[in-house]
């Protein structure tokens, strides 16, 4: 059989790939727009909405110290805040120069909501049971009520100054706070909870709800009966708030777990808000528009985890967003409708709840930890800084260049690096700044590089693009495994219905499939598994440290040869064919060796090699002599010998006269040496049939342990 009359035609098999890794040679990385600039750490500079670095807002801790969660914020009237937390229920007021003072600590470890109503005093609302506190003067505590539901959401002052309007669930409700002191439930509603309160321009009242997300309208003269206005995408309305031009928009937020307690061991309250996970096919956050004349529209929308927003004219959009998990630093986001958004401030921090927007100041409550940030636009220094960029292992960095538009003057940039991948004292420390636009990195070789840049003090000045390189050495390709597959089952046939083809199938679930041509007078060729007998199938496994593509070549030798000849020429599969049939018999090496070339120059391209053998060809059948059938009085007597020279004689089948067979064992019972010899008396015809045509024609086939496949032949005498 000529190798030329068969054809790997499919296979089965998933083949492990190489190592994702970075390729060799000149390496680079650019920042440029707002997607790459937002992976830099602001410090002090800000992103504006084409993703340059300008001089921005720099973070300053305020406190206070302990909380796990600051739920609120409300603006004192005296220049400065108070805060509501979690999970000790205390209230903190902090003056305008950062003083921070308690002011009361309540019997409920959440607060929730704060209000300041026009006669004094603080109203707060906490959880988990619902209650209702007044704090007076001196921090006095008074118990007003407490609401079924057990979370008291938000507080809204009635425009006659003495109402208060409480956002509760579960389930959602609205309660109402009389002057006289009385606390009753106003409005109930199918949702999970009320979220937030606000008043729209006729002085009605507009209800938000979570589970589903949900705003309604109530009148304020004791006939609420609710108006569904919207139902958002999301399931649950987060916020109302007032956009530009005095219109009400809503903060949308769609989260897979829905408000419920936390495990029973957290006596807090704590509710799992923070731990949800959006559904596919809807935004992961929305603002919408509520006209008054009652039509609806997304102004944005975003995959970000907004959890608080607020417009100004001097700031336009912010949103406060969820932690992002591979970065411990808080974000706030200035948001550019429909769809975009830019850092404009990040700090070491986590969630983002609450936010207090005046001209020359933003004041960010957050969780985990629990504190309160203030932002000012006019302090220094203006930072920006990259995080660690990782070539993969130590290289030769090579230059940083830097583009930007308006008064740069006095713009500064420096570098550190190390072979860890946060860092640490083991760091080389910041370089001697430059500020050239071009600058050569003089610097050990090492794997991580940062680099950072201070911005001037003042001036119009923007960072547009940064670029960084490197030179990494080529490493060669590693051949992981190398095996030839060992077949546990021949069949005829494959995918193609009544096809001419075998399949192999081998011990590590390869399935291998050889097409042969088709007879011309359409008849099935006898033993055409036997055809592929010679074929042995090997596989492999690589990779490459630099992710560089690897091609294949696979060749063999003689054993008493130096001399290889190719069986596959770089070749990307994984997989090889090496058809026996027309080599003398004896002992083979097989060679494969690996070429990361497609992806480097032939000079410097790296090579691997791996060598298996020696590999036994025999194509050689077993030799037969001395066949002898004789008659006996209960059937006949067969005697043979089978010889293999170059290998063992594996099994033997006599086929009787009318066709069945029947295994054949030697005189010492196994077939297990180059020799047997094989003498049988054999009853024939079986009892009750007749003695058939004579004479009696038997056949012997007998195989070696390479498969190979004599016949032997003759009639009964």
């Amino acid at each position: 059989m000529s190798s030329r009359q068969i054809t790997t035609i499919l296979c089965f098999l998933l083949l492990g790939g190489g190592l994702s890794a970075r390729a060799a040679g000149p390496t680079y990385w650019d920042w440029h727009g707002v997607e790459d600039m937002n992976t830099v750490h602001l410090d002090g500079a800000s992103l504006d909405a084409d993703g340059g670095l300008v001089r921005g807002l720099v973070a300053r801790p305020l406190g206070p110290d302990g909380p796990e969660v600051v739920w609120c914020l409300v603006d004192a009237g005296d220049g400065g805040f108070y805060t509501g937390s979690g999970h000790g229920g205390i209230i903190h007021h902090t003056s305008g120069d950062g003083t921070v003072e308690t002011v009361a600590e309540v019997p409920a470890p959440e607060v929730f909501s704060l209000v300041m109503p026009p006669k004094g005093g603080l109203l707060a609302g906490c959880g988990p049971e619902g209650q209702l506190y007044r704090i007076a003067e001196g921090g006095t505590v008074l118990e007003l009520g407490t609401v079924p539901g057990g979370y008291i959401w938000d507080l809204l002052v009635d425009p006659d100054g003495e109402t208060v309007w409480l956002a509760t669930g579960s389930p959602a409700a609205v309660w109402k706070l009389s002057p006289d002191g009385d606390l009753e439930e106003y409005a109930v509603f199918d949702a999970q909870n009320v979220l937030d309160l606000t008043l729209d321009p006729n002085g009605r009242l507009l209800a938000a709800t979570q589970g589903p997300g949900l705003v309604f309208r109530l009148e304020r003269d004791g006939t609420p009966e609710p108006v569904v206005l919207f139902e958002a995408a999301q399931n649950e309305i987060r916020q109302l708030l007032s956009g530009p031009g005095g219109v009400i928009y809503a903060l949308a937020l769609q989260v897979e777990e829905q408000f419920a307690p936390a495990a029973e061991n957290n006596t807090s309250g704590m509710l799992k808000v923070l731990n949800g996970h959006a559904a596919a096919d809807v935004p992961r956050s929305a603002i919408y528009r509520l006209d008054e004349s009652g039509l609806v529209e997304p102004v944005w929308t975003g995959d970000q985890d907004v959890m608080i927003a607020a417009w100004s004219s001097d700031w336009g959009w912010l949103a406060g967003t969820v932690q992002v998990d591979h970065d411990a630093r808080a974000q706030l986001l200035a948001l550019d409708p429909p769809a975009g958004s830019h850092r404009v401030a990040g700090w070491p921090g986590g969630d983002v709840l609450s936010l207090l927007v005046a001209p020359d100041r933003i004041v960010a409550a957050m969780a985990h930890p629990g504190a309160v940030q203030e932002l000012l636009p006019d302090q220094g220094p203006h930072r920006a800084l990259s995080p660690p960029v990782d070539a993969g292992r130590p290289v030769q960095w090579g230059r940083l260049r830097w583009q930007g538009s308006g008064d740069l003057d006095g713009v500064r940039w420096d570098v550190r690096g190390g072979n860890r991948s946060e860092p640490d004292e083991t760091w080389i420390p910041w370089s001697q700044a430059w500020q050239d636009t071009d600058h050569e990195l003089e610097m050990p070789a090492l794997r991580y590089l940062q680099w950072r840049v201070t911005l001037p003090a003042s001036g119009d000045g923007r960072i547009t693009g940064i670029g960084l390189s490197a030179w990494r050495n080529n490493l060669p390709p590693s051949i992981i495994a190398f095996r030839e597959e060992m077949v546990t089952d021949i069949e005829d046939g494959g995918l193609m219905p009544r096809s001419e083809n075998v399949t192999q199938t081998m011990q590590s679930g390869l399935r291998v499939e050889f097409g042969q041509p088709a007879r011309r007078d359409r008849r099935t060729e006898p033993r055409r598994a036997d055809r592929i007998r010679p074929v042995r199938t090997f596989s492999w496994k690589g990779a490459d440290p630099d992710g560089d593509r690897m091609i294949w070549s696979l060749e063999y030798r003689r054993a008493d040869s130096e001399a290889w000849r190719s069986i596959l020429v770089d070749t990307p599969v994984r997989l090889g064919i090496w058809d026996t049939t027309d080599l003398p018999d004896g002992g083979y090496h097989v060679r494969l060796s690996v070429s990361d070339e497609p992806d480097n120059p032939a000079d410097s391209a790296g090579r691997s090699r791996r060598e298996l053998g020696p590999f036994q060809v025999d194509n050689t059948p077993p030799h037969l002599a001395k066949l002898d059938l004789r008659l006996t009085a209960t059937g006949f007597r067969l005697r043979i010998r089978a010889e293999d020279e170059g290998g063992v004689v594996g099994t033997a089948l006599v086929v009787l006269p009318d066709g069945s067979l029947q295994r054949l064992d030697p005189v010492d019972l196994i077939c297990d040496s180059d020799r047997e010899d094989f003498d049988r008396e054999i009853t024939w015809p079986p009892a009750g049939e007749g003695r058939g045509v004579e004479p009696w024609r038997v056949r012997v086939e007998v195989r070696d342990l390479s498969g190979n496949l004599a016949i032997a032949e003759g009639d009964v005498r």
